[in-house]
């Protein structure tokens, strides 16, 4: 990197005085007062528009709408059981409990949501219907009605955030069961956004199979969310503007459009895994309160526009000279982007010098006349780099062959050696057999993990001035050169067929891999790359027409 010039002064060796407090000091007495009494005002008001709302849409909603989805889980169990007795003629019998949730299943699911339903005796489950619960987590729920006999419910998330309601069964015979339903939170986010006019959300930090979108706003799955149109780009909003920890313990307030002010709160639901998280968000629409804010705020402007009249001149008066100088430098900073760093510094030397105090106009020269620097190096670098990837545009990213540019480059080097020297080569055309069966069964991974595997074994198998390409998907190539017979090129084929005999083990299981071989001979079956490939592809299909797994050579009548 070039050195800077020596004549240039240090901005270290002077006096530094902010550009900021010569500002304050001029306009400081004039607004001191009128801020003050503007911010106390706007605080105060919007200290109250803000608990007012976050009281009455949050706290009150949430709790009363969550407890009657509580009731509702509970209510439904015991009108199942009370059918269950009619259904066993007046008498609650164990088999007639069976019976009548066997017959009544797809009714329960489909009319009143119950996902799951389960009979306990203690802790251990006897019975199951819908999907299969984990009973690891719903142990303590279990075991605590079983004590108390007494109803309980709970939310648990395990692959989906569920509400769980126990119930004690008594049986006519004296023996007890707990019967355990399960629904999820989609009736609960439903109700809750109909009666609150709230937008709500549920966000899971484990992988779903089921989700509302790919997108993962605090590296958080949606599970579900309502107003998908509205409240979905919202959420991307909060995220990125915001951490996941501050939205967890106080929630805050976006602005999310202009004039349009949203506030997000949230609540945690209880999982069965202690490090998993899971978040039930609210999104409350508070542009009302800032609306008022803001008419507060211009009652206040209006008392203050004098003195900020008065502020605004003595302002303008300090900041003319260094607006100048922005605008000077405004004017050389697009040279940079046109490589002209020498005439930025140029300009930018001495313009800071001769004066007692520096600001942070003066350290912005300064940066400038660094950052001129760092791209000339950066425009090197790039260069060098710019000439490294336009090699590796050479080879095949997946197995490092050589790809179909490079292997047509040194076909036609080859053919142009020949000119010159009279030295025949081969081009072998080689095509995996049965490699789409391989890949739909296997899947493209273990598809991959072959072309992998397989350019190894051409790449040992040949010789030193071989040459092995990829042309795409399971084709290959070899140039074969100083090859002045068949049974030169013979030899080496009979080597790659013998790399081949060993099976490769794909997604853990022995698969036999064996190619179809074309080989076309220059000079005799042409001097051009397109006949060369042409006459070494018939080739090769003539190989998979004799059985596969073997080579053929090309001849003319191939071609009749």
């Amino acid at each position: 990197m070039p050195d800077k010039q020596a004549d240039a002064t240090p901005l270290k060796t002077r006096l530094f005085f902010s550009l900021k407090w010569r500002t304050l000091l001029v306009i400081s007495l004039l607004l001191v007062f009128i801020n003050g009494l503007l911010n106390l005002l706007t605080y105060a008001n919007l200290e109250n528009q803000f608990e007012k709302q976050l009281s009455r849409s949050v706290e009150q909603n949430s709790s009363s709408l969550l407890a009657q989805s509580h009731r509702r889980l509970v209510e439904l169990g015991g009108s199942m059981i009370l059918a269950g007795q009619s259904f066993s003629g007046g008498k609650l019998s164990e088999q007639g409990i069976y019976q009548y949730f066997d017959k009544s299943w797809e009714l329960f699911q489909i009319d009143w949501g119950i996902e799951s339903a389960s009979i306990y005796r203690d802790e251990i489950r006897e019975r199951q219907w819908g999907i299969t619960e984990d009973i690891a987590p719903l142990q303590q729920l279990i075991k605590q009605v079983n004590t108390s006999q007494v109803p309980d419910t709970a939310i648990y998330c395990n692959k989906e955030c569920r509400l769980y309601a126990a119930i004690p069964l008594f049986f006519v015979d004296g023996s007890a069961r707990i019967l355990l339903l399960s629904t999820t939170l989609a009736d609960f986010i439903i109700d809750f956004s109909r009666h609150s006019n709230l937008g709500v959300a549920l966000l899971r930090d484990v992988d779903m199979i089921s989700r509302v979108t790919n997108v993962t706003p605090f590296g958080y799955t949606i599970a579900a969310v309502t107003n998908k149109s509205v409240n979905l780009p919202l959420i991307v909003q909060l995220a990125a503007a915001a951490s996941v920890d501050k939205f967890l313990e106080e929630g805050l307030s976006l602005q999310t459009s202009p004039g349009v002010y949203h506030y997000f709160y949230a609540i945690s639901l209880a999982s069965d895994n202690a490090d998993s998280k899971n978040i039930l968000m609210l999104i409350v629409n508070i542009s009302k309160q800032h609306d008022d804010i803001f008419s507060n705020l211009i009652e206040t402007l209006s008392i203050s526009a004098a003195g900020l009249f008065a502020s605004l001149l003595a302002l303008l008066l300090v900041l003319w000279g260094p607006m100048a100088r922005i605008n000077r430098l405004a004017a050389l900073l697009p040279l940079l982007a046109k490589s002209g760093f020498k005439e930025v510094r140029n300009e930018l030397s001495g313009h800071s010098s001769g004066r007692f105090f520096i600001d942070e106009l003066d350290v912005l020269d300064d940066t400038t006349e660094s950052l001129s620097y760092q791209l000339e190096k950066f425009e090197t670098e790039i260069n060098h780099r710019t000439n490294e990837l336009e090699k590796m545009a050479l080879y095949d990213v997946l197995t490092g062959l050589a790809n179909r540019r490079m292997f047509t480059d040194q076909l036609t080097s080859l053919i142009n050696e020949f000119k010159q020297f009279n030295e025949s080569f081969a081009l072998v055309f080689i095509d995996l057999d049965n490699f789409k069966r391989i890949n739909d069964t296997l899947g493209h991974d273990a598809g991959d993990d072959l072309l992998v595997e397989v350019s190894r074994r051409l790449k040992k198998s040949v010789r030193d001035t071989d040459i092995v390409s990829r042309l795409g998907g399971d084709e290959f190539t070899l140039l074969l050169p100083q090859i002045s017979h068949a049974n030169n090129a013979i030899d080496v084929i009979n080597k790659v067929l013998e790399a081949f005999e060993p099976p490769v083990k794909l997604a853990g299981v022995d698969t036999r891999v064996t190619p179809s071989i074309g080989i076309a001979m220059a000079p005799d079956n042409g001097l051009t790359t397109q006949e060369l490939m042409r006459c070494a592809d018939i080739a090769m299909y003539q190989a998979k027409q004799q059985g596969k797994n073997t080579f053929c050579f090309y001849s003319k009548e191939m071609s009749d």
